[in-house]
Parts: C-alpha cells; sequence; structure tokens
C-alpha cells in the first residue's frame, strides 16, 4: 500500500532511538530554536456585537441573535490540545477549536529543572478538566488545567526511565505511564495537583517499551515493547497491578511494534509492526488472557506507525510517517482489505477522533528544519473515504505529534459500586448457634477502586449489654479495587433468662469511602425470646396442696407456654358443680 520510502524506524518520540546519545542531539536542536512567546486572542467581540446592536433595525437586531446563538453553538465543540515536541526550548501546546479548527492558544510548557522537557503523549481525564503530558526528557509528567489553559504542577516519577506514553484506566482516576526503560507507573491523579505515585513501576522485561492500551473493563492493560517484538499483558484489576501469569504475559508480534489499539466489543487487539510493515490482529480470551491470532499480519508497507478504531468500531485507521498518508480497513474477521488510503501532510504521527461526530485529526510532524510542514490534517469520516475538510491541513507550531480531544463534558462517574445489606432484615433466636447474628453487605453495580463503609449496631428496644453487645466485626467492612465479593459483620447475641418480648436493633452502614454510594444502608435484627413465662413453660409445676377452691393449685386458671389463659378445667368443674346443685334442689 505504502511503498518504496525510507527503511530507517522512528522512535515513538519521533526523534532518537539510543537514549543517552540522542538526549543530548534533542538538546542542541532545542537550543538553537528561539523560545515561543503567545498572546491570547482577546478581541472582546461580546461588546463590539453589543455597540452594533444599538445602531440596527429589529430585522438586524434578530438576525444578530441568531448569529450569536450560532456562535455560542460553535464554542460548544470541544478542543483539540497538539503537543509541539520541538517548539521553543520545552516543547508547547497549541489549543485548537474543533467548531472552526482555529487556535485558541498555545501554551509553552514549563522549563523543568534540566531546563528540557520533551514532551511526548498527552491525553485528557475523564472529567474534561485536566490533561496530562509525559516529558521525556526529564522523568515527570506535566497538568495542564483545561478552564483556563495553565500548567498546573508536574508529577515526578521515581528514578529514571524516560515516559514516552500514557492512558487513563478506564472509569477512574488511575494514570499509567509507559517509560521507555521497560517499565510502567501508575499515578493516582485524584491525589492532588501532583498525584501520588502507587507502589513499585511495573516492570514490563522487555525493551523499548512503547504505548499503552486498555482493555473495555480496564481490567487488562497492553504495552508495545518497540525493542523486543513483544506486547506486555498487565493485569490492572490486580492489587498491585502486575504482569498476568506466563505464559499469556508475553504475546509475540512482528518486528518493532510501535502502537497498540483495543476492540472493547470482540476483544480484539490490533498492534502496528514498523519493522515487518504490517499489523497484528489478536482475538483474547478475557478469562484465560490468551492470545489467539487473528489470521497472519495484515500487509500495510510504509512502516506503520499509529493506530486507532473509529468510536463506531467499524473501520481501523493506521498512519504512515515516511508514506504522508493515512489508511483504513474494516473491522471485520477475516481481515484482508480493501485498504482506502488518504494523502495527509507531511509525515503524519499520531491521530484522535473527535467523539460527537465523525472528525478525525492527524499530527503532520513536518521535516526537521522546515516548520511550514507542521501542521493538523483534518478529515470527514463519515463515509468510506476519510475527506479532507475545507482549509485543510491547518498550521501549527514545530513538530506536533500528539493530539488529545476533550469532549466538554463530564465523564462516566467512577464505577466504584454500591454498598448494601443483603438481605436488609434478619430473624434471630436468642440461643442461636455461635451466639452472634450473621449479616451480609454486598458490592454492587462496580467494583472500580478500594472502597469501605463503617458499621455500627445501634441499640433499639433491645438493649445494648444484655440483649446483644453493640461491637461489629469488622467494624469497617472493606473491598479492595476489582472486587465484588460479599462480605459478612457479625454481632454478638447476648441469650439471659428473662422472659421478653420479641425485640429488636439496627445496624447502619456510613463513610463511604473510594467513591462508593450506600443503598440499603440499615439491617434491622429481631431476636425471637426462647424463655418461659414465670410459672409457664414446657411442664406446669404440680399444684399446690388445698381444698380445691379458686386460687392457686390446680383448680385455678394456668398459662400455656405461649403465655395464653388456659380456663377449660376450671369451667368443667363449675358447669358440674352448678348441675349437681340443681338435681338436689329438684330432688333428683
Amino acid at each position: 500500500m505504502f511503498t518504496g520510502y525510507a527503511t530507517h524506524i522512528t522512535m515513538r518520540s519521533g526523534q532518537f532511538a539510543d537514549t543517552s546519545t540522542n538526549r543530548l542531539a534533542l538538546q542542541s536542536r532545542l537550543d538553537a530554536i528561539p523560545r515561543i512567546t503567545t498572546t491570547r486572542n482577546a478581541t472582546p467581540l461580546k461588546s463590539a456585537k453589543g455597540e452594533q446592536m444599538k445602531s440596527l433595525s429589529a430585522w438586524k437586531t434578530l438576525g444578530a441573535l441568531l448569529l450569536s446563538l450560532v456562535s455560542i453553538a460553535a464554542q460548544a465543540a470541544p478542543n483539540a490540545y497538539v503537543v509541539n515536541v520541538l517548539d521553543g526550548a520545552t516543547g508547547s501546546v497549541t489549543v485548537i477549536d474543533t467548531a472552526d479548527n482555529s487556535v485558541v492558544i498555545t501554551v509553552p510548557i514549563p522549563a523543568t529543572a534540566t531546563a528540557v522537557s520533551g514532551p511526548q503523549e498527552i491525553v485528557i481525564n475523564r472529567t474534561s478538566t485536566r490533561a496530562y503530558i509525559a516529558n521525556f526528557l526529564d522523568d515527570t509528567v506535566e497538568v495542564l488545567q483545561l478552564s483556563d489553559n495553565t500548567f498546573l504542577a508536574e508529577i515526578a516519577l521515581p528514578g529514571s526511565g524516560s515516559p514516552i506514553d500514557l492512558a487513563f484506566r478506564p472509569n477512574t482516576d488511575l494514570l499509567y505511564v509507559v517509560r521507555q526503560s521497560g517499565d510502567v507507573v501508575v499515578v493516582d491523579t485524584a491525589a492532588g495537583t501532583t498525584g501520588t505515585v502507587l507502589g513499585s513501576p511495573i516492570v514490563t522485561t522487555f525493551q523499548g517499551t512503547q504505548a499503552i492500551v486498555f482493555n473495555g473493563s480496564g481490567s487488562r492493560a497492553y504495552v508495545a515493547n518497540l525493542g523486543s517484538a513483544r506486547v506486555s499483558a498487565i493485569a490492572a484489576d490486580a492489587n498491585p497491578p502486575a504482569l498476568v501469569p506466563a505464559p499469556n504475559n508475553a504475546i509475540v508480534t512482528g518486528d518493532q511494534p510501535t502502537d497498540v489499539e483495543y476492540d472493547a466489543v470482540a476483544n480484539r487487539l490490533f498492534v502496528t509492526n514498523a519493522g515487518d510493515d504490517n499489523i497484528s490482529i489478536f482475538n483474547i480470551n478475557p478469562t484465560t488472557d490468551a492470545a489467539t491470532a487473528d489470521g497472519p499480519p495484515l500487509a500495510l508497507g510504509g512502516q506503520p506507525l499509529g493506530v486507532r478504531l473509529t468510536p463506531d468500531r467499524s473501520r481501523i485507521f493506521v498512519s504512515f510517517p515516511f508514506g504522508n498518508g493515512i489508511a483504513s480497513f474494516a473491522n471485520t474477521s477475516p481481515f484482508g482489505g480493501p485498504f482506502v488510503s488518504t494523502p495527509t501532510g507531511t509525515r503524519p504521527q499520531y491521530f484522535n477522533f473527535r467523539l460527537s461526530d465523525s472528525r478525525l485529526y492527524v499530527t503532520n510532524g513536518g521535516t526537521s528544519g522546515n516548520t511550514a510542514n507542521d501542521s493538523i490534517s483534518v478529515f470527514d469520516i463519515a463515509g468510506a473515504t476519510a475527506t479532507p475538510i475545507a482549509n485543510n491541513p491547518f498550521p501549527v507550531r514545530n513538530n506536533p505529534k500528539y493530539v488529545a480531544i476533550a469532549d466538554g463534558s463530564p465523564g462516566p462517574a467512577p464505577a466504584a459500586g454500591t454498598l448494601q445489606f443483603d438481605p436488609a432484615a434478619v430473624t434471630v433466636a436468642e440461643n442461636v448457634a455461635g451466639g452472634v447474628v450473621t449479616l451480609t453487605v454486598t458490592r454492587t453495580g462496580g467494583s472500580t477502586g478500594a472502597v469501605s463503609a463503617t458499621v455500627t449496631p445501634t441499640p433499639g428496644s433491645a438493649a445494648s449489654g444484655s440483649d446483644f453487645t453493640a461491637t461489629a466485626t469488622p467494624a469497617t467492612i472493606s473491598f479492595v479495587d476489582g472486587d465484588a465479593t460479599a462480605k459478612t459483620v457479625t454481632v454478638p447475641i447476648n441469650n439471659d433468662s428473662t422472659d421478653d418480648d420479641n425485640e429488636s436493633f439496627t445496624v447502619t452502614l456510613s463513610a463511604p469511602t473510594g467513591g462508593a454510594v450506600l443503598g440499603a444502608d440499615t439491617a434491622t435484627v429481631t431476636i425471637m425470646d426462647d424463655d418461659p413465662a414465670p410459672g409457664g413453660g414446657g411442664t406446669p409445676a404440680p399444684a399446690p396442696a388445698g381444698d380445691g377452691g379458686g386460687g392457686g393449685g390446680g383448680g385455678g386458671c394456668t398459662l400455656n407456654a405461649d403465655r395464653a389463659a388456659d380456663y377449660g378445667l376450671p369451667l368443667l368443674l363449675l358447669s358440674a358443680g352448678l348441675f349437681y346443685a340443681f338435681r338436689r334442689r329438684i330432688g333428683k
């Protein structure tokens, strides 16, 4: 498809293959480029329109109002964020309004202690409030606040490893940072502006760790290792995350795997192999983690780089830096084309889709020393062919390589789940075996992240101390990340010898953590009394000696075990006495 082009491979950084040697090369290139200065286009359009409207007729006023509504709708389109690797000494981020593809602002990346950063991949969190940028040269991640396009902080990573790719675990704030040295660092970005590094780096055991993608549930991550022809599989739902058990932790690919993509519905993994000019396709068994090739690698030519699945899952797009184009093919097995090729700008790199419609944004890295070729190509991909939009491509800054698009709306709430008692009402005998009542707490609707809740018994008609002990074991119910197994709580029941009515107390869940919410947060425990009433019980006491008159002894009223009065014998005796007296009176 793309043939006859250069045979060398450009790393994901686009500039270097050997870390130590090429850092100096990139440093010298950065030093040779003057630092950029940028200003906002702050023309007060609103006030200008206001002055014009004062002199307009009623019809013109209505027309201006309609234009304003159109303008407001246009402003609601998401922004695209483009990383310019070689812009100035530290690189920059260009913000593009995708409504009209105009540049909103270009923001220089702050200088670090080493005065260089080598910015690489950019990703946006699930609430579209912050962007995160990997700094290849100083082992940090920059945090960009999207509301005003200012840099908030810099996340320091442990050790040294050259961060190159980023991805959020789906529906979480956990940022996975891929470092080319061969490991992955996990950062909890919810912990303040600088986040918290969780545990130790996950070592892939391979060279040239390059790119990462998650499966649909976020339970697995797949990492391409450029220098080892392998994709590492990580159990992201483990605590802590770790490689899945061998042999499924190392998927054999073609030469120089550069990028990975995952079809969450079909459980299918796509891997571009730049060294073999093809793409490997694997079917993943979500139960065993086994990867099975979906046919032989698909020949593409032209050293493929980036790979992405369209939002509707219908097609796979691939970029070809040395072919100056992109190509797509149907996401249907068996795979084999036809391939639809589309020219882009010079040296297309990575790309992304606008989720609200069928727009594709491609970065064109250009050639060294010729910033005129640095641009963004935008295509309409509604049909089988990617169609360039008007005035395409659009100029940006020096060496654009990565693009992320914020959809402008909050992402899905974290699937931390709902904690509740099930069942919410329990009846237990006072002399229950083991002397405890057992309650069940379930976690439903999600299992992302570690969560917990406090468990508190509270007296009701049952008194603490005499009827039960107001202590729950455990006092805090906890679930680890990915854990949806029901938990149990026990409360001691005290078996006394006092005749009581049935009594009850409650147990409540409170103070949920980790984003969990509470469902049925109160369970009612009813204690069934097992003590006989005074003078009653299983075998009535013998009647004391007496004259057989009323009150006491066998001639009186007795209570059954259920404390109901039994008047049968007294009534029988009374009836017999009355009958005898009647016979005497009539002389019979």
